[in-house]
């Protein structure tokens, strides 16, 4: 578990510190290289450590797992407009709760269809066993 949660840090981290780089370059912002490492670990904490752990190990409720996916996400959403571009963060921050709301919704409908999925796939291993 530790060496696949290490993993997928790893290369979650290093996909979004090129991304955000390359993403800096294209619009002309003159980032530190510090922000882009920052923004890079905080993608890579979020999609590569949370989220696996949260949807593949932990033994919490559904409605944990949600709560706390949305909150980290909502956190790291802050985080990481406020190191990318503070007076971005400015404008977008009077539609915080809304997006916060689209962001609870969005986990709700996603952890729905991904557990069908799952269901789906077990039934698939269970009759094939039989």
């Amino acid at each position: 578990m530790i060496k696949q949660m290490r993993q997928d840090f790893s290369q979650t981290t290093l996909i979004a510190i090129i991304w955000v780089a390359l993403l800096a370059t294209i619009q002309g912002n003159s980032m530190s290289i510090w922000r882009i490492i920052g923004i890079g670990l905080l993608v890579g904490i979020i999609f590569g450590g949370v989220y696996p752990y949260l949807w593949h190990f932990s033994t919490l409720g559904a409605v944990w797992n949600i709560v706390i996916s949305t909150v980290c996400n909502i956190g790291f959403q802050i985080l990481a407009l406020l190191l990318y571009s503070p007076e971005l963060f400015k404008w977008i921050a009077p539609y915080l709760i809304i997006t916060s709301v689209m962001t609870f919704g969005l986990h709700l409908i996603i952890f729905y269809f991904y557990m069908r999925h799952l269901n789906r796939q077990l039934v698939k291993e269970l009759n094939q066993i039989n």
